[in-house]
């Protein structure tokens, strides 16, 4: 009787301990609200997803009306200028160390980024649905916006440009 139990306990936790699969992303029109883990399906009507990976080469324009995914390290290269609209939302893949996902602006390069109250331009993670499940208090989702400037610097030791 003991393993018996023991047995149909087991089995209830891997029922219901078992993680569901699923769009995540509320704005997706196939958003599944009992997911517990994306699993990359989501389909969108309004917003299409594009992807932003390695070098920008030209002048690019990020509009509000694509939810636009930094997926590793993206860099803007010296004589070439990003413009971001306002209302824009940039979602970054998480990573840690030198596999972080950064919008990196070289020295040379440009980003026109200028948000409104009404219109603010978001950087955030693909971890946030926007449902306020995701703490202001979380943070390394992701590593940020580094804009390289031309700027003298002080640094100590062997430093190259």
């Amino acid at each position: 009787m003991k393993k018996l139990f023991i047995t149909l306990l087991l089995s209830l936790c891997l029922v219901g301990c078992k993680k569901k699969l699923g769009c995540t992303d509320p704005r997706a029109i196939n958003y599944y609200p009992d997911a517990t883990k994306d699993d990359g399906s989501c389909e969108y009507e309004n917003f299409n997803p594009a992807l932003l990976k390695g070098q920008i080469l030209q002048n690019k324009t990020l509009t509000k009306d694509t939810v636009w995914i930094l997926d590793g390290r993206v860099t803007v290269m010296e004589g070439v200028t990003l413009n971001i609209e306002p209302g824009t939302i940039i979602k970054a893949v998480p990573g840690t160390g030198a596999s972080a996902s950064t919008l990196i602006i070289k020295r040379g390069g440009k980003i026109n980024a200028i948000g409104t109250a009404e219109e603010p331009i978001i950087f955030t993670s693909t971890q946030d649905n926007f449902d306020g499940s995701l703490s202001e208090n979380v943070r390394g989702l992701w590593g940020g916006v580094i804009i390289n400037g031309k700027a003298p610097a002080s640094f100590v030791g062997n430093v190259t440009e």
